[in-house]
């Protein structure tokens, strides 16, 4: 009877092993840098490829240079996979080192990344984009826009931009810039045609990317 008994826990222990996956142990945290508002801050996310059934602990630490001084990342108070760089060092000849290590009862695994700020700038896009028709001009548009809020210092750090505009039901499009002003007229357009406008800005002596594309504003010629 005993060994029926002990046959019978084995089975159930294999169903239950069974039900979880081989490895719970975590996977390499994959990890992206950036600066949306540059100089003052540099943003470090993370996501996990795949669940682990089981709870697991993210940490993440910078230093400058490979042997730093190793300091918290400190955590979005909004988003627990997003952390944040205070006032970085500026043309530093060291990368910053970021390390997201991530734990849990069956294993840890790591992830060491590189950068330099001034190769990571990406500014978020403008806003309050407007596109209206030129008074008295049937084939122009008259654009505005803002810089992104989250750049803090637009005149020490200015901003250069680009224009996107589509029509015939955005079959065709165009980009044209870069604009070192917050405004433009497109000229020589289709006259009584639909216009999409989309802006988008990059650090004004290209370090890093380009933002994304903004929120489209659309309207006429006439």
């Amino acid at each position: 009877m005993r060994w029926c008994a002990v046959a019978v826990l084995l089975r159930v222990a294999g169903c239950i092993l069974a039900a979880l996956p081989f490895d719970n142990a975590p996977s390499k945290p994959l990890v992206r840098c950036w600066s949306p508002s540059y100089p003052e801050k540099v943003l470090c996310s993370w996501t996990l490829e795949r669940d682990t059934h089981l709870p697991t602990e993210v940490t993440a630490t910078y230093s400058l240079g490979f042997k730093g001084k190793v300091q918290q990342c400190v955590r979005d108070p909004l988003d627990d996979s997003l952390c944040v760089i205070e006032e970085p060092e500026l043309y530093s000849s060291l990368p910053y080192y970021i390390n997201v290590s991530a734990s849990n009862t069956a294993g840890q695994a790591s992830t060491l990344l590189p950068f330099i700020v001034e190769n990571i700038v990406k500014p978020d896009p403008p806003v309050n984009v407007m596109a209206t028709p030129t008074p008295g001009r049937s084939r122009q548009l008259s654009l505005q826009w803002a810089p992104p809020p989250s750049w803090p210092l637009p005149q020490l750090f200015p901003l250069k931009y680009l224009v996107q505009y589509s029509w015939g039901q955005a079959k065709h499009s165009r980009t044209v810039g870069p604009y070192e002003e917050t405004h433009c007229t497109l000229k020589g357009l289709r006259p009584r045609s639909s216009y999409t406008v989309r802006i988008s800005t990059l650090d004004f002596i290209d370090n890093g990317e380009a933002s994304e594309w903004s929120e489209p504003a659309s309207t006429n010629t006439t």
